[in-house]
């Protein structure tokens, strides 16, 4: 267990073969668990947390393959990480979750919702993944996509010494980038409909990510029936720049404000 400054506690747990890396707090009512974007990990997220003004234990999954998290080597699949995750709830023996996901995070939480619907009391996504309008998406225009966007996190104070250095490490880990390959083909489409989970998805208006541009954001609204779609300001990083913009929509979705 190693407590961090900011008062949260970072720590690692086995799951099956692999070992996750994770941040949390400690709180009363359903616990709200976090999964990062591609190329990323808790540490970069954790800068969510100081701005985190709920009263619910919060997690931050560090996924296998990426930060401080045990390496992978072979693809896993999204069913694969959702299985971990469940295995994660199981081992902490947390019932339900307010489940909060962003870009390939956010697709990988519709994926858990629709394997395990009685864990999730709602689901929050940020600019999910998995929906393809251009045809000819590549592994060089995702890796592109992530490089802009390291370097404009590493511009911003509040990440700059939480993740930064594993984020950079993890660009040259041949393992990440074949997990990134796999993450730029996937089909999001055989997890539709998801019809019971109450759930929201923010999507920025000028979202520079070639895996999400904001044109697909109502064929998600379609296919996640009983949600709200709000379009909010910024680009693909928009959780990380404007947090308490994102924490705001979330807080008055769960009825906290």
């Amino acid at each position: 267990m190693k407590k961090r400054k900011d008062n949260f506690v970072e720590e690692n747990i086995d799951i099956a073969t692999k070992t996750i890396n994770y941040i949390y707090k400690k709180g009363r009512g359903t616990p709200v668990v976090i999964l990062h974007g591609a190329g990323a990990n808790a540490q970069v997220y954790s800068s969510l947390l100081k701005n985190y003004k709920m009263r619910n234990p919060v997690y931050i999954l560090t996924l296998p393959g990426f930060g401080k998290s045990e390496n992978i080597k072979r693809t896993f699949t999204l069913d694969h990480y959702s299985h971990l995750i469940y295995r994660f709830l199981e081992k902490k023996k947390i019932k339900k979750i307010i489940l909060i996901g962003h870009s390939i995070g956010g697709a990988l939480a519709i994926v858990f919702s629709r394997l395990y619907p009685k864990k999730i009391d709602r689901m929050i996504v940020a600019s999910p993944a998995g929906l393809h309008p251009d045809k000819k998406l590549t592994l060089k225009r995702v890796e592109d996509s992530i490089k802009r966007g390291i370097s404009s996190l590493r511009k911003r104070r509040f990440v700059k010494r939480r993740g930064m250095f594993e984020m950079i490490k993890d660009v040259f880990n041949l393992n990440m980038w074949k997990e990134l390959d796999y993450f730029a083909r996937f089909d999001i489409t055989k997890y539709f409909p998801i019809k019971q989970i109450k759930s929201l998805i923010l999507w920025p208006l000028h979202d520079d990510c070639p895996e999400t541009p904001s044109t697909v954001a109502n064929q998600f609204k379609k296919n996640i029936k009983n949600s709200k779609l709000i379009f909010v300001k910024g680009d693909h990083s928009f959780p990380l720049v404007y947090p308490k913009i994102f924490w705001k929509h979330i807080e008055k979705f769960l009825g906290l404000k």
